[in-house]
């Protein structure tokens, strides 16, 4: 069952101020409905009367028992402060800090098709590599995955592309997986485990 509550928000289109509803927690395997909002961008959205969309920006703890997988959003950058109670709490598995609910999205995308996220960042920090100039700095999103191709979505300074890589890369990568401290599983993280990856092969 999730965890909801209502906060009072104002419309940054209209000013006007209403009740709405939001969700602070998801467990994945007894609320359905709540992970399909999530996947599909309409969990905690405030629809204004006066026509405008907005995301609300709000801490949202993501479970998946079977997965043995927890997802924390932390959209104030306390991780350090997410990250203590990460461990009060002492959840089993795989847990992670994401920044936007966005990222959790990917994450639990990510999670549902099988694969590791870890392995997924440093294929992406390689395949934009590949790309030359500064590709490095682009945004590349997991969309979805088969047996052969792993399916991404490219942020390009020319508008979304669609991009795909041989999934032959993520099963034949050879590196270490992260560390039960290390929470924050993104770019950063990725790049400083692909020059690992390099410096160890030479």
């Amino acid at each position: 069952m999730s965890v909801t509550g209502i906060v009072k928000v104002t419309c940054p289109a209209c000013g006007r101020t209403r009740d709405a509803k939001l969700v602070q927690s998801i467990n994945a395997q007894t609320d359905a409905e709540a992970k399909a909002k999530l996947l599909a961008g309409e969990l905690n959205v405030l629809a204004c009367e006066c026509g405008a969309r907005t995301q609300l920006m709000a801490r949202l703890v993501y479970r998946d028992a079977e997965r043995e997988l927890t997802i924390q959003v932390v959209p104030d950058g306390k991780l350090a402060e997410a990250a203590a109670l990460f461990e009060a709490a002492g959840m089993p598995g795989t847990r992670r800090l994401v920044p936007s609910q966005n990222a959790l999205v990917e994450k639990v995308k990510i999670a549902d098709a099988g694969l590791e996220d870890w392995r997924l960042e440093m294929v992406k920090v390689l395949l934009l590599a590949s790309l030359g100039g500064l590709a490095l700095e682009e945004i590349l999103l997991f969309e979805a995955a088969d047996a052969d191709t792993i399916s991404w979505l490219r942020f390009a300074p020319e508008g979304i592309v669609k991009v795909a890589s041989a999934r032959a890369q993520y099963d034949k990568l050879v590196a270490p997986p992260p560390k039960a401290r290390d929470l924050e599983i993104d770019r950063a993280w990725a790049i400083a485990a692909v020059e690992r990856m390099i410096q160890s092969a030479n």
